[in-house]
């Protein structure tokens, strides 16, 4: 597995977006290399998974990658949508997973509370 992700086709409706990052052990000091992240977001019109929500699926956008020897990973992916029946804002839903990190999202990691 790659630490580059591509989660849209080319013909996906959306503004093309690169998503980029570094992670590093609990200690702050160490990088987090071979961590596996998985993005996953809605469409352009604000569906998670697929023409009116109808399928019963995984989200339809979504992509893993394994971190690089510098903890580095990288999505190319289409902008932020929000819900199509406004109930939530846009947001990009990404998790990360190690040996020696539980799954957690990315608020947990960086410690930010609602």
């Amino acid at each position: 597995m790659s630490s580059i992700s591509i989660t849209v086709s080319q013909d996906e409706p959306g503004i093309p977006l690169v998503e980029h990052g570094q992670i590093f052990k609990p200690n702050g000091r160490e990088v987090a290399n071979n961590t596996l992240v998985h993005l996953y977001h809605r469409d352009h019109a604000g569906f998670d998974f697929g023409l009116n929500d109808n399928e019963s699926s995984t989200w339809r956008l979504q992509g893993w990658a394994k971190t690089d020897a510098q903890g580095k990973f990288e999505f190319h992916t289409i902008g932020l949508a929000p819900d199509h029946i406004a109930r939530e804002s846009d947001k990009h839903h990404l998790h990360i997973s190690d040996r020696d990190l539980v799954v957690k999202s990315i608020k947990e990691l960086l410690g930010i509370k609602n």
